[in-house]
């Protein structure tokens, strides 16, 4: 299930320039037409490989637009659409019409319409799932890739078959399984589609699982306001299920962000001093200090990140030995060999014996990467501190100010102290 990571073909497209010359004139550079067949197109990045653009699709697309009107282009798309009621539907795309950006759509096809009509193309009334007709691919492809965005969500997804806990809490007779907590870092809101951490163990990769954002999924909080927009509106559109209080606890969370965000705002903006040009005196000399504190914290949530994924991982260990010790769970006993091999990453010989054990050596390298860039900032900030106090020996109320930034930085880096014992705990937990 995890979406394998494809490199992206960035041949030559030298064939296809002198079509780009002739269909110039007709389309508007900013239109999304013309942004799929731009010249920087094949050197666009995608989380999700499938809908990258190659050079075939692009020389493609462009023969379609020499032989038709930009405001209608035919084409020929698997979508769902939303009615009134927030209910969507199977249909099919029929023609994209650049200048009002509609599509003409019926449903479910044009063999027996229910629906024929224009709608516009927007992620809150049609969700695109296939292009079918092998000519629009660079068209499909562009408007899913921009509509990709990155966020940070504690989800839930639900697997059938795989336990005894039910999909709907309400539903009787409904299907039964288990819910995977897990963390989603993009949603794609063209597919309506969500890309979450696979599972640690259990699979011959890390990766990512690609998910439709439906009822199998269970939204459980939004951090750092990463998507809280889309968040709130999967929830109370019901496209989802949630947790209880989950927008409320999301929204708690983006405004202690937002204070802090602004606190040092502010905090920048009093030691500038209104200063209109670079400056080498105080101020800059505190501007440096801000920037290196937002640094600080920055790594320090790296650290808290894995903090948590190490707590996750220790918390299925334990329930991965209380099913093979008690049940006799084979399933359970393959996955506790699999993590063995990872605690133990070498041999006698001193050669590693997995993959996965390649895989979690590089994971130690960027946590210990994260940590002495904050050990790293800690010293600078100590050196600005120490300059600040000579350029402000002599300046009424420098004192006051320089020993309250002592007093946040010596907070940090107890703060820091902590979560490195704690980290330290849980490694020699989990090993």
């Amino acid at each position: 299930m995890s979406v394998p990571s494809v490199q992206l073909d960035l041949g030559d497209i030298d064939s296809a320039e002198p079509v780009q010359t002739e269909i110039e004139n007709n389309l508007e550079s900013e239109t999304i037409v013309a942004k799929a067949i731009g010249p920087d197109v094949l050197q666009e990045k995608c989380v999700v490989s499938q809908y990258r653009t190659n050079s075939e699709q692009i020389t493609t697309f462009k023969k379609l637009l020499e032989e038709c009107d930009p405001n209608y282009i035919p084409l020929e798309w698997v979508i769902d659409i939303a009615d009134e009621s927030n209910g969507w539907f199977y249909g099919t795309a029929y023609h994209y019409n650049q200048s009002t950006n509609m599509l003409h759509v019926m449903v479910p096809d044009k063999l027996s319409p229910s629906f024929d009509g224009e709608i516009p193309l927007d992620h809150r009334t049609v969700h695109l799932v296939e292009c079918v007709d092998g000519k629009t691919e660079a068209l499909f492809n562009k408007i899913v890739r921009d509509s990709v965005t990155k966020v940070r969500w504690e989800v839930e997804w639900f697997e059938e078959g795989q336990g005894t806990e039910k999909q709907m809490e309400d539903v009787e007779g409904g299907p039964e399984g288990r819910w995977v907590l897990s963390i989603a870092r993009y949603y794609i809101q063209m597919a309506n589609q969500l890309l979450v951490e696979d599972e640690d163990f259990g699979q011959d990769a890390r990766g990512f699982v690609m998910l439709t954002a439906d009822l199998n999924v269970r939204l459980r909080v939004c951090f750092k306001g990463k998507g809280l927009s889309d968040f709130e509106r999967l929830i109370s559109e019901n496209i989802v299920q949630s947790t209880p209080n989950a927008i409320e606890v999301s929204r708690k969370a983006a405004l202690a962000l937002s204070a802090n965000q602004g606190e040092m705002a502010f905090e920048r903006r009093q030691n500038s001093g209104g200063s209109s040009g670079p400056s080498s005196g105080p101020s800059s000399t505190v501007r440096k200090l801000a920037e290196m504190s937002r640094g600080l914290r920055e790594c320090l949530s790296d650290i808290l990140d894995d903090r948590e994924r190490l707590i996750a991982e220790h918390e299925k260990m334990s329930r991965a030995f209380t099913s093979f010790a008690l049940d006799g769970d084979l399933d359970a006993g393959m996955r506790l060999l699999s993590h063995s091999e990872m605690a133990a990453p070498k041999d006698d010989r001193g050669m590693p014996r997995s993959k996965k054990a390649l895989e979690r050596e590089a994971q130690q390298e960027l946590m210990d990467s994260a940590a002495d860039d904050v050990w790293y900032l800690c010293q600078r900030v100590e050196k600005g501190a120490v300059k600040l106090l000579k350029t402000q020996s002599d300046v009424p109320g420098g004192v006051d100010e320089l020993e309250y930034l002592r007093r946040t930085k010596a907070k940090m880096q107890r703060e820091i102290e902590e979560r490195d014992k704690e980290l330290e705990f849980l490694r020699s937990k989990v090993h």
